[in-house]
């Protein structure tokens, strides 16, 4: 009797691990991000420090937000409950959608297609990385290796620094992007073996490396 009472508690505890690690990360043709934890689905829009967080709720495979946070309104300009639905096609893919037109506009493409990114199996080559923080006035360079940059933790960021170097490197953004002032430029380049393998420049950084520049005191100045 003891020895079944273990098995069923071993099993409550190993299927429970399996939930909180089953953080799935998907993306559609036009670079569009879907982060999938067991309770949410946070979308990442490309280009753009703005995400939108939508909450399971008690209808299978159904996630909810405010509208307002999707800019969508009603004929009289009211927000209403705006859900997506989450349906896997395969083991690598699932579909989007939305009964709401508006919704549906702003987190898909026609096909509603997100395909599953391989964290596990599909790592980028990288051995550094520099960033150039200016304010048209002075360029401050840091260069930061390998092992620090794949330590760092940026609060709850949902993303590894490998994983943000692997957006960085097969799309035009970085998931979680950080808003700077308009008199603050950066420059983002990666190394591998001595050569440069991207670079990324402009008035927005990935949030999980912008927290090793704060002792720049011009960053956060108005």
């Amino acid at each position: 009797m003891q020895k079944i009472v273990f098995i069923i508690i071993s099993f409550i505890f190993l299927n429970g691990c399996q939930l909180i690690q089953n953080h799935e990360t998907y993306m559609n043709k036009n670079g569009l991000v879907i982060y999938h934890p067991a309770d949410s689905v946070i979308v990442f829009y490309p280009n753009t420090p703005f995400k939108v967080v939508f909450i399971k709720s008690q209808t299978k495979g159904q996630f909810c937000v405010d509208s307002y946070h999707l800019a969508c309104y009603d004929n009289n300009r009211n927000t209403y409950k705006s859900c997506l639905f989450l349906e896997p096609t395969s083991k690598h893919e699932i579909k989007v959608s939305s009964d709401d037109s508006c919704t549906n506009i702003r987190i898909n493409d026609d096909s509603g297609k997100f395909i599953r990114i391989p964290f596990e199996g599909n790592k980028v080559q990288w051995d550094s990385i520099r960033v150039s923080v200016s304010d048209y006035i002075t360029t401050n360079v840091r260069t930061i290796g390998f092992t620090e940059a794949r330590n760092i933790r940026y609060n709850n960021h949902p993303f590894t620094a490998e994983q943000e170097v692997y957006f960085l490197c097969n799309s035009n953004f970085g998931p979680i992007l950080a808003e700077s002032s308009k008199h603050v430029y950066y420059k983002f380049e990666i190394f591998y073996k001595g050569n440069k393998i991207v670079m990324k420049e402009g008035d927005i950084l990935p949030s999980i490396f912008k927290s090793l520049l704060l002792n720049y005191k011009y960053i956060n100045r108005n």
